[in-house]
């Protein structure tokens, strides 16, 4: 074992080791450097200067979805702004020019709801034009809240200048959209089915419904025939048998529907006579308490057609007619049918000449065509009633609770109704000469790359069976639908009116439309283009465009027609039926095309169970406290190192262990900083082509982990990133950088042998923080600036890295060094084996021993060959080579004297052989003697 020599002087050799000298320190203390380095980017406008080096170079956009300046910002907000900064980093990073212009939301129900919610608490009641601008001021609000919540996040972008859907230039251009395919013949006016919410008196679009579990009354009702078909015409007290969840659809009903192809069963019960399907019939005999009905004969639904039943509730005929979405999956197979509750009955009234008869009004109440006895009565709380009055007719064979999923309004969360009203459509079958626009939006779904993949398969489907679009929404807060009715009963939506009004907005903002009479709307001189009416005998349209519009024009108002498409969507999934769908079927009428190459989309956030996070259960994660607790760029993190492509979790555990990853990739940085504290690039590099093995065997290794990160970053895939980074930074750490501790604290400072080991470690602080600036944006500047040599005041007007093909080895020595790699994890086995079993005096550690490895020929020629850096690689004082018939290992102490400076413990020959330095090995004390010389010993 090593000896201890005597001390010959009394100098303090720690104090001559080149230990790591950093300010970049240990504990991050995000939460209080993060806004001080905000503050900085702003007030030099490095968003500004990111965009000015890249005037000339290609564009990258990435169009924002505009959020609802409605409160604070969620966790969903932070995943989804946070994505799109490191994408557009990392295309700034790599030579694009990536602008950002982010977005809000202003109209719509979402914020009219709020304002109004807070005026019904106050008592007050506004009329349209106050709501209007208090709507206005209170969406400035938040837009100005969530603008400095964004910029926490350290999200880039021309925050000075974002696009607001209520500013007058913005409305303008929404308005122009609308008055384009209204020129076109898009836009019509017409009955038909729409989703209402009473609870908020409006038609709802798809992207405005959340489905919940409801308990619903099933009821089961015979209708009585007083006309039978040809094959029913011999039967007496004749039934047809429907079921319905709505029983407040009843007094509604106008037909039955059953399907041509289904066989239906007649069945008598008592000298009556049920026609129900054969399929069901069993079952429905055994829940209708049926005790032995008698099979009287089977007909095709075909065959049903032409019967016509009497409404059990009022005096009118209820005919069967043929659909072909009847199923066998529930129910009779005959299908209550009420037009103007629903949209396949909808249809079939159209094909068979029924009117829509709706006999509820707006606030979801029955009117006075309901009877009496309904009258006034809330529809979804009539159910009993209308039940109990069909079992006071003898017309209700059964009823039970079920429990189902259910269209809520996603303000209110209330139930909504299907209700037949006239409203504003846009076309989606609209004609245009070779194909139709619902083919031509399908066309272009299949040009544009969707990631994941199965995303076009999910908006092609809902494109492929949407129906026309509500275009109109009965609130205050909203674009209003520049129509104009005249007493001759004309309808105005033409060309020069539209272009007026367009252009009044555009002065005067949207509250022009509510404030001015219609001749100062139109055009001087303006009349009626069918009676020749004066403008002022006109009536403006009372209704506003869906929010939906505004939003699926914003790439209108945004950009030029030569800048469109765009490249790049990026919004959560359920924007398959909403942004993404608004946008693709504006973008397809105005200009033939989607607005966007390729979209990305998102799952939705859950807490660390996988549930749904919601306030009543006291599950949600506050991005605002994670920022403020942890820093962002611990969220940052943990948005990149999730699969953000499924819904993804977040919770204290998942965060800590997020946080544990942050560390260690601040550690990597904070060791590869602070042994370079002595190191000038441009006089101290080392050529690479001069580089040792293991030296030129990790510059491989971050050529190949740069490869494959950029190409994650190419794909999106961020985790992998992450991933790959971190396995590097790991790797890196157990095999070189303990490898190089001894010659970096220990070698002489200028010698080249420690400065090929800084060239390495400058190239790893380099790249890596380049790598992880997207990503981590705070501490990756942090970083840069304590980094020397560097050419850009921050890393974000910096360059990614680019490949240097230079830097990979040839096969065999890439293998041969894999294999010393191998071959050091044996040796550890080894030693840790050496000290099982021991006593704690007894122990050895690395630095006190000795190996000796055995090898066959050819594994000895490899260790040979590379026997000038293997007592590096094993981290011990001596290794000696045999020849052997297996590869093995063996453990004993080190011979020779240890060394009071390194710790290593040296052969006598190697040893106390520097005058005044007897206590130190020959390598150290030569170090030491070069430092006295230069007059860099420290003073005692």
């Amino acid at each position: 074992m090593g000896r201890r020599s005597p001390r010959s002087q009394t100098m303090d050799y720690r104090r001559t080791v080149n230990l790591p000298q950093t300010p970049f320190p240990q504990r991050a203390g995000l939460a209080t450097s993060e806004p001080l380095r905000l503050a900085r980017w702003l007030d030099e406008d490095l968003y500004g200067q990111q965009l000015a080096r890249r005037a000339d170079a290609p564009r990258y956009e990435l169009h924002d979805g505009p959020p609802y300046s409605n409160g604070d910002i969620h966790i969903g907000h932070a995943l989804n702004k946070i994505l799109k900064d490191i994408i557009t980093r990392y295309r700034d990073l790599a030579g694009y020019r990536a602008p950002y212009r982010p977005g809000w939301d202003n109209h719509g129900l979402p914020i009219e709801y709020a304002v109004s919610q807070a005026l019904a608490a106050e008592g007050r009641e506004l009329d349209t034009l106050s709501l209007r601008r208090a709507c206005r001021t209170y969406a400035q609000r938040w837009v100005d809240v969530q603008r400095e919540q964004f910029k926490r996040l350290g999200i880039r972008g021309d925050w000075d200048h974002p696009y607001l859907t209520m500013a007058p230039e913005f409305e303008a251009g929404i308005l122009e959209s609308f008055a384009t395919l209204a020129k076109a013949g898009y836009i019509y006016r017409g009955e038909r089915i729409v989703q209402w919410a009473p609870s908020l008196r409006t038609a709802l679009a798809d992207a405005e419904i959340e489905y919940r579990d409801k308990v619903s009354p099933s009821i089961y009702v015979p209708f009585a025939v007083t006309q039978p078909s040809a094959a029913l015409a011999d039967l007496d007290a004749l039934h047809v048998v429907i079921w319905t969840t709505t029983p407040w659809t009843i007094p509604a009903n106008l037909a039955i529907a059953v399907r041509a192809d289904i066989d239906y069963r007649v069945v008598e019960v008592e000298g009556r006579h049920y026609v129900l399907a054969d399929y069901l019939a069993d079952a429905l005999g055994a829940k209708f308490g049926w005790a032995e009905p008698r099979r009287v004969r089977v007909v095709a639904g075909a065959e049903l057609a032409g019967t016509v039943t009497q409404h059990p509730l009022y005096d009118r005929p209820s005919p069967v007619v043929l659909a072909d979405y009847v199923s066998l999956e529930e129910g009779t197979g005959c299908v209550h049918t009420a037009p103007g509750h629903g949209k396949d009955d909808f249809e079939t009234g159209r094909k068979y000449g029924l009117p829509a008869y709706c006999p509820v009004d707006e606030d979801g109440k029955f009117t006075a065509e309901a009877g009496e006895r309904l009258a006034g009565r809330f529809v979804l709380k009539a159910n009993d009633e209308v039940a109990g009055m069909l079992a006071e007719v003898g017309a209700l064979l059964a009823r039970e609770a079920i429990t189902h999923q259910y269209p809520h309004d996603w303000r209110a969360h209330e139930p909504i109704i299907f209700r037949a009203t006239t409203q504003w459509f846009l076309n989606i079958d609209h004609d245009l000469g070779d194909q139709t626009h619902r083919e031509r939006a399908l066309a272009a779904i299949d040009a544009v790359a969707w990631h994941p993949p199965e995303g076009r398969e999910r908006i092609a489907a809902m494109v492929a069976g949407r129906p026309d679009w509500c275009v109109s929404r009965q609130r205050a807060w909203g674009m209003g639908i520049p129509a104009f009715y005249c007493p001759c009963g004309a309808t105005i939506l033409e060309a020069r009116a539209l272009d007026s009004v367009v252009e009044v907005v555009r002065e005067h903002g949207s509250d022009a439309w509510f404030e001015l009479p219609p001749e100062q709307l139109l055009p001087a001189g303006y009349t009626c283009p069918e009676c020749g009416g004066p403008a002022d005998a006109l009536t403006k349209e009372t209704d506003v465009l869906d929010v939906w519009f505004d939003s699926g024009s914003t790439h209108q108002c945004c950009y030029s027609k030569d800048e469109l498409p765009v490249e790049l969507y990026v919004e959560g999934s359920d924007q398959h039926r909403g942004w993404f769908n608004s946008s693709l079927m504006v973008s397809v009428g105005l200009d033939g095309r989607a607005p966007y190459e390729a979209v990305l989309t998102h799952g939705f956030t859950l807490d660390s169970d996988g549930r749904k996070m919601s306030k009543s259960l006291g599950n949600t994660v506050d991005p605002q406290n994670v920022v403020a607790q942890m820093g962002a760029d611990v969220l940052r993190l943990w948005v990149a190192s999730v699969d953000y492509s499924q819904d993804q979790r977040i919770g204290d555990e998942i965060l800590a262990r997020v946080a544990d990853t942050y560390r260690g990739l601040r550690n990597s940085l904070r060791f590869l900083l602070g042994n370079l504290h002595d190191f000038d690039p441009a006089t101290d590099s080392v050529p690479e082509a001069e580089l040792g093995g293991l030296d030129r065997y990790l510059l491989h290794g971050l050529e190949q982990t740069k490869r494959i990160v950029t190409q994650a970053y190419e794909e999106f895939n961020f985790h992998q990133v992450v991933y790959h980074l971190h396995l590097f930074a790991l790797e890196a750490s157990a095999t070189y950088l303990d490898v190089a501790k001894d010659e970096l604290y220990c070698g002489l400072p200028w010698g080249r042998p420690r400065r090929a080991i800084q060239t390495v470690l400058y190239a790893l602080c380099s790249e890596l923080t380049r790598l992880l600036a997207p990503i981590l944006c705070f501490t990756a500047d942090e970083a840069w600036e304590l980094l020397p040599g560097t050419a850009s005041a921050s890393v974000h007007l910096s360059d990614f890295p680019a490949p240097r093909p230079e830097r990979r080895i040839d096969p065999e020595t890439l293998y041969e060094l894999g294999w010393l790699i191998e071959t050091r994890d044996m040796v550890k086995a080894a030693q840790e084996a050496y000290n099982a079993g021991r006593a704690k005096g007894e122990r050895l550690n690395p630095l006190e021993m000795a190996v000796t490895l055995t090898a066959p020929p050819e594994q000895l020629a490899v260790l040979e060959r590379w026997a000038d850096e293997i007592r590096a690689l094993f981290v011990v004082s001596a290794v000696e080579l045999r020849a052997g018939d297996s590869l093995a290992a063996t453990i004993a102490p080190a011979t020779g004297q240890r060394c009071a400076r390194s710790w290593r413990i040296f052969p006598d020959a190697e040893f106390g052989h520097v005058p005044g330095h007897e206590t130190l090995s020959d390598r150290d004390g030569a170090v030491v003697a070069a430092l006295a010389e230069r007059g860099l010993l420290p003073a005692d």
